[in-house]
């Protein structure tokens, strides 16, 4: 039995105890030496028109390449290389066995076997750093105490009675499982939450939003509510309309979007005027036309991290973007107007056409919790549903409809129901299944 199969099924009071060994570790890390000269970094160089003039933190030389015009040239030189062809090159040159894995991040393998990322030490910090410049312009920098739900299992799943989660003292965070969020245990997160006197909270948007269902079903509203929480922050996952509203609703604060992946070559966040903004301080971004207008491939160039450096990776996702955009915040970053997801969350009709930005099918269903499409036959469907305490048959109505307006009349589905839909291993919802291949 590995170790963190065996933390799973330890006593609360040793795995805290050990937890506290485990959380200084990650604070030194992720928080300790160069990290604040890193957020410094972020917080002064954020401005794309301020990158090649001096400002009163230096660049590190990685990053002064990217912004570099020949480099630049030279970046694009570099076929454009994806995830599966990334990891048949590893393969193939034995890259695994010789390198040390001391710290390394896994992609989810949502889509087939995880990626696994070495990081350097320093490349870690860089990475948090960015995190938290993002939490920073939303006053919730690293002295703000937070709670993250996150989707590592730190506790048996079996477990009925609280606690379900973890403090750590020294990255002021309280970990709470994902796993054990039901009718019978919320209002033992509520009074955590109460108890650490939680100021913002992080975590995947499926999860938050079937916490807030729970909470508006058992009329819970005004005891959140009473938490006066500053902020929600949500990434890994796309965030649709109907999870904003409920999450906002519940929690009665801003919900605030972050996208960025295991692989760190892009980081895109929200601005405190609600803009997406790439960062640019971070690393290396095309954005590569598509065929469908204003649609583009996500790509990335990170030099920072020596031990995984990536040139012209391609995330797999696409977004919305429009080169007039701009942001009245002050920052002349890049605006992205829509993160839209994956680029093989697509669903086939009968004529081998292929129906990508399926996330617009939803945009109105917003007594919703979840939704996962699923297909396993050509010109058909399966729609996966989590409905809201206020979801009627007007709204299967509107989402019968919505489905043939962006499908067909021809394309058949069932919509099914469901109290819950299962995960990937790191928790995430995966929006679309295509088995098609």
């Amino acid at each position: 039995m590995d170790f963190k199969a065996l933390y799973i099924t330890l006593p609360h009071q040793i795995k805290s105890f050990l937890f506290y060994f485990i959380s200084y570790y990650t604070y030194k890390k992720r928080y300790s030496g160069e990290f604040n000269n890193y957020l410094q970094f972020f917080l002064a160089n954020n401005d794309i028109s301020l990158i090649n003039e001096n400002t009163s933190v230096n660049m590190t030389d990685e990053v002064k390449l990217l912004y570099d015009v020949d480099s630049q040239k030279k970046i694009k030189s570099f076929d454009i290389i994806d995830k599966t062809s990334l990891k048949e090159m590893l393969k193939k040159s034995n890259y695994y066995e010789n390198i040390s894995f001391n710290n390394s991040l896994s992609t989810s393998g949502s889509t087939g076997a995880p990626l696994l990322v070495p990081i350097d030490k320093d490349f870690l910090k860089f990475k948090f750093s960015s995190i938290y410049f993002f939490k920073n312009i939303h006053n919730c920098g690293v002295d703000v105490k937070s709670g993250n739900f996150f989707g590592r299992k730190i506790f048996n799943i079996k477990n009925k009675n609280p606690p379900f989660w973890l403090h750590s003292i020294f990255t002021n965070q309280v970990l709470f499982s994902q796993y054990h969020i039901n009718e019978n245990n919320i209002k033992s997160y509520i009074s955590a939450i109460k108890k650490y006197k939680l100021k913002t909270i992080h975590g995947y948007p499926s999860v938050l939003a079937i916490f807030s269902e729970i909470v508006q079903k058992l009329n819970l509203e005004t005891e959140v509510h009473k938490l006066e929480l500053k902020n929600i922050t949500v990434g890994s996952e796309n965030l649709s309309n109907s999870q904003k509203q409920i999450i906002q609703s519940t929690f009665n604060c801003k919900v605030l979007n972050f996208y960025g992946q295991t692989e760190s070559v892009v980081d895109i966040f929200e601005c405190e005027k609600g803009s997406m903004h790439i960062n640019e301080s971070f690393s290396f971004v095309e954005l590569i036309k598509t065929n469908t207008t204003g649609v583009f491939k996500l790509i990335g160039t990170q030099f920072k991290n020596s031990k995984f450096p990536l040139i012209r990776y391609d995330t797999g996702d696409l977004v919305e973007y429009d080169s007039s955009s701009n942001c009245n915040c002050g920052r002349n970053s890049r605006v992205i107007k829509n993160i839209i997801g994956r680029d093989e969350d697509f669903i086939i009709l009968n004529n081998d056409t292929k129906i990508g930005r399926l996330d617009h099918i939803f945009k109105n269903a917003i007594n919703t919790i979840e939704c996962q499409i699923i297909q396993n036959i050509k010109g058909e469907a399966l729609f996966n549903i989590v409905r809201g305490k206020n979801y009627s048959q007007k709204d299967e109505i509107s989402l019968n409809k919505s489905i043939r307006d962006k499908l067909g009349n021809d394309f058949k589905f069932e919509i099914r129901y469901f109290n819950f839909i299962e995960k990937t291993n790191n928790g995430k919802l995966k929006q679309v299944i295509n088995n098609i291949r």
